[in-house]
């Protein structure tokens, strides 16, 4: 009797592993004797972790607003064998609805360890830390029971170490950092052509090349046998007017660095260069 309620126990252990360079779930097997294998998510960078398991969540539920009514009426009438699993856990399309309200509409979060213990006291951190056992690393294991527990323990984690929480300028994905001076992460650009370079890389890659471009017709504008009798002066200004637009309204020479504004930008002055307005 007692070998059966062991059975049974191992079969509903969870483990989440924070270590100095990787995070893994991992799960008892319930078809083997008790040994442990790593199902099924494993991140290299436990600083981009909490942002990659998000950035997949919204790949599978996509939507403007998580709490908006229409989604929520909507994802309770989701059919239960069409669940989807992230981590390990089977998700729903308000799995991450608590971890959502908690990291808010900012674009930056910081937490302290009194912030940790009163989302403990409302419900909305029910994970206990405990260091690991071996010397030679270091880090923390939970017992996790969902993708919910899984975020808030790299919360927790990122809390303990002194990191905060930032939304990179360019890929939009969370990251945790030693200094808010950090704006961008480390992860490749999704921007496919750019996609060699990390996200600092790639807007200083397309911000140099938009700069050509528009360059390039404001130098034809002006040099033209038009330009030159002072006929587009209302073309560049019109044009100049547009540029704006795509940059920062504080530093008006910076393109703004996100992915829809490059690519919003670029696309433009392609099409404006190729229509020549100014002959």
């Amino acid at each position: 009797m007692t070998d059966s309620i062991k059975r049974v126990e191992i079969e509903m252990y969870n483990e989440l592993f924070i270590k100095d360079n990787y995070v893994f779930v991992q799960k008892w097997s319930p078809t083997k004797p008790p040994i442990l294998y790593e199902y099924p998510y494993k991140s290299n960078n436990v600083l981009n972790a909490l942002g990659d398991i998000i950035d997949e969540y919204i790949r599978i539920y996509p939507s403007d607003d998580y709490f908006s009514i229409d989604y929520i009426k909507n994802s309770i009438f989701e059919r239960r064998e069409d669940n989807k699993y992230l981590c390990g856990f089977p998700i729903s399309p308000t799995s991450l609805n608590n971890v959502f309200s908690i990291l808010g509409e900012k674009d930056i979060q910081t937490f302290s360890l009194n912030d940790i213990e009163d989302l403990r006291l409302n419900g909305q951190f029910n994970i206990t830390p405990k260091h690991l056992s071996n010397v030679t690393e270091k880090g923390y294991s939970f017992i996790v029971n969902n993708i919910d527990d899984v975020l808030m323990a790299l919360i927790y984690y990122y809390t303990k170490n002194n990191l905060k929480l930032v939304k990179c300028v360019h890929c939009g994905r969370w990251f945790a950092t030693s200094s808010l001076k950090n704006e961008y992460c480390d992860r490749r650009s999704p921007i496919e052509k750019y996609s060699h370079l990390n996200c600092y890389e790639a807007v200083q890659n397309i911000r140099q090349q938009c700069r050509r471009i528009r360059n390039r017709i404001y130098n034809n504008a002006i040099n033209t046998v038009k330009g030159q009798r002072g006929e587009n002066n209302n073309y560049i200004i019109d044009f100049n007017n547009e540029c704006s637009k795509y940059c920062d309204t504080d530093k008006p020479t910076q393109i703004m660095p996100s992915i829809g504004n490059l690519t919003a930008y670029y696309t433009y002055l392609k099409q404006k260069y190729k229509e020549k307005g100014w002959l």
